[in-house]
């Protein structure tokens, strides 16, 4: 009978054990999901032929810079903050008032630069050390191409000391935006660009990339945002106080559409051509 007693600690010690599995269970998980992240990665920088930074430096150096505009008042505190886990850039005021925001692409890999190649882009305090019209520079790819317009129609060079060939540039891959996709720059959509150089940008503006998995800073005036899993298209958004207006426009059009009368063989001309020149753009990444 006085055993019966330790009857009772059965139930306590399955349970016990139960955990202790689970708990296992979730550490393999993780294991393997990190495993599988990292064997995405080596994919991608092995099929992408992305800018080096060596190619970078070497532009920048020999590139003119554009001239430098004289410091209104109105640039006065004006920086720019990336958002890693967000992949978005926002202009802010000295109040750090949302000016403008756009989507962004970034490193390969996650996490802070460590060295030169680890595709990894920089996190910290920098700034604008050069603005270049990047329009007619040249990539070389790995097969000996000379591809025009990897790098938009403007390139911004960061500060970052040691890690060098850093900047925030356009791209004629607009498909990756939103995603993990660069060497380490900093990857707009290429009219986001125009926008940023023509009503922002300046020498010695501060830039601030955050931490990996860093909260977004409660920006005044800030959007919205959309949670990741929503569409590809909401990270590819841009935003300026004008956006109603766009939105309103937007919304016009798509009624016009909407009521148009259907043409079937135009449209599947259309999605034909353009599928091909999507392609034709794509493959220059590939």
């Amino acid at each position: 009978m006085k055993h019966l007693k330790y009857i009772y600690l059965i139930p306590l010690l399955m349970l016990l054990l139960q955990a202790c599995g689970s708990k296992q269970s979730e550490q393999i998980a993780e294991e393997e999901a990190e495993e599988a992240e990292i064997q995405r990665e080596d994919s991608l920088i092995r099929t992408q032929d992305n800018p080096t930074e060596d190619e970078i430096e070497a532009l920048t150096d020999s590139a003119k810079q554009e001239r430098q505009r004289a410091l209104m008042e109105k640039y006065d505190g004006m920086h720019i903050y990336v958002s890693k886990s967000h992949m978005r850039l926002y202009v802010l005021d000295k109040t750090d008032s949302v000016l403008f925001t756009c989507g962004i692409a970034c490193g390969i890999r996650r996490g802070n630069k460590q060295a030169k190649g680890d595709y990894r882009t920089p996190e910290g305090n920098f700034h604008i050390s050069g603005i270049f019209n990047s329009t007619d520079w040249v990539h070389r790819t790995r097969d000996g191409r000379s591809v025009k317009g990897c790098y938009g129609p403007h390139f911004l060079r960061l500060a970052t000391g040691r890690l060098g060939g850093i900047g925030i540039h356009g791209t004629n891959s607009p498909r990756s935006i939103g995603k993990r996709a660069s060497e380490g720059c900093i990857r707009v959509l290429s009219e986001n660009i125009v926008t940023i150089y023509k009503n922002y940008a300046y020498q010695g503006m501060p830039v601030t990339v955050g931490d990996e998995n860093a909260p977004l800073p409660q920006f005044r005036g800030m959007p919205q945002e959309t949670p990741k899993q929503e569409t590809k298209a909401a990270k590819d958004s841009t935003t300026r106080h004008s956006a109603p207006e766009h939105s309103a426009e937007h919304a016009t059009h798509e009624r016009t559409e909407n009521n148009a009368p259907a043409h079937p063989k135009h449209a599947e001309s259309h999605t034909e051509e353009h599928r091909q020149r999507t392609e034709a753009v794509d493959s220059l990444w590939d």
